[in-house]
């Protein structure tokens, strides 16, 4: 009998489709200061498109309402300013 190692081979077709971060990479960041944290968060932002900021932001509101989506649909179809 072949004894097995227990590692799996990954294939690239199985790579790409596993979905991205939010910020694109898998490190851990720290920082000495919610200030610093602030600078980093206003860097990283301002380096995105229009588009990919609204894509998050639009991301984001359909995991944060997604209970409310799920009973009304069409919900999602209108946006409403106060």
């Amino acid at each position: 009998m072949k004894k097995k190692n227990g590692k799996r081979s990954v294939s690239a077709s199985t790579l790409a489709n596993e979905p991205k971060t939010a910020y694109g990479t898998s490190r851990i960041q720290f920082f000495n200061s919610f200030e610093e944290m602030n600078e980093a968060d206003h860097v990283y932002y301002s380096t995105l498109s229009y588009n990919e900021r609204l894509t998050q932001l639009n991301n984001m509101l359909m995991k944060i309402y997604q209970v409310q989506l799920k009973k009304n649909p069409s919900l999602g179809n209108k946006i409403f300013f106060d």
